[in-house]
């Protein structure tokens, strides 16, 4: 009887490891939300947000974690985000198993408020080149980029990368900050920043997971649980043998 509760603590104990711990991702890719600050935690480096489909999560964020205002998009910090602020964020496509589940946070672009004007979501239609540089019109038809003098970037492995306008495609998709548009139909701006999220040619940026990240914490932990389940059996079978 003794030999049994042994057996069941040490196999509740591997499925406790294994239900705490991140879940396998089949990607590395990063997953792109919506939603509410509901709490920022400096010292445990988290935030716990509200998703756009009412769900809860829990965001870590690491040393290259990235903060953009929505605003202008310049560089913010950790300390400077607040409950009730609206964000679009990218973070890992994997999450632990916990309850809300936790993800790494690769970068957050953040409002004050719903009412404050947002980064703008630009789909390409159209690319045009000329003399004075590449225009982009939205699949809306109503707006018009003009990138001469724009900053360029994509989603890197840690942060942001320089990328070039030359490479973006209709079908490309956007995060542009602009705060003035010529009273023109389509509209036309200049923005100052662009995000690449997709250069048009049918992929999306994917993103290996980072050192410390769920897919590899993963890894060792289920190792560490699977290798305490056999050291118990083995323990125990030594002892009937003797």
């Amino acid at each position: 009887m003794i030999i049994m509760k042994r057996i069941v603590l040490f196999v509740l104990t591997a499925m406790l490891l294994l239900n705490a711990v991140p879940v396998l991702a089949a990607s590395g890719s990063l997953v792109q939300a919506e939603g509410t600050i509901t709490a920022v935690d400096t010292a445990a480096n988290q935030i716990t947000v509200t998703l756009s489909d009412k769900s809860e999560m829990v965001f870590n964020v690491s040393g290259s974690t990235l903060f953009l205002s929505a605003k202008d998009g310049s560089n913010l910090a950790l300390k400077d985000l607040a409950a009730g602020m609206t964000f679009t964020a990218f973070h890992s496509a994997a999450t632990t198993r916990s309850l809300p589940p936790q993800s790494a946070l690769h970068t957050m672009i953040v409002a004050k408020s719903s009412n404050e004007d947002f980064a703008h979501d630009f789909t390409v239609q159209t690319v045009e080149s000329g003399s004075n540089g590449l225009s982009l019109l939205n699949d809306k038809g109503d707006t018009i980029l003009h990138m001469a003098g724009a900053s360029v970037y994509t989603l890197g492995e840690t942060g942001l990368v320089a990328a070039n306008a030359s490479d973006i495609k209709a079908g490309a998709q956007l995060i542009a900050w602009y705060d003035v548009v010529a009273m023109s139909y389509p509209g036309q701006a200049n923005p100052s920043k662009v995000l690449v999220l997709s250069f048009g040619d049918g992929s999306s940026p994917s993103i290996p997971p980072k050192t410390g990240d769920a897919v590899s914490d993963t890894l060792a932990f289920s190792v560490i649980a699977l290798s305490l389940v056999g050291l118990a059996a083995w323990t125990i079978q030594a002892r009937k043998e003797k």
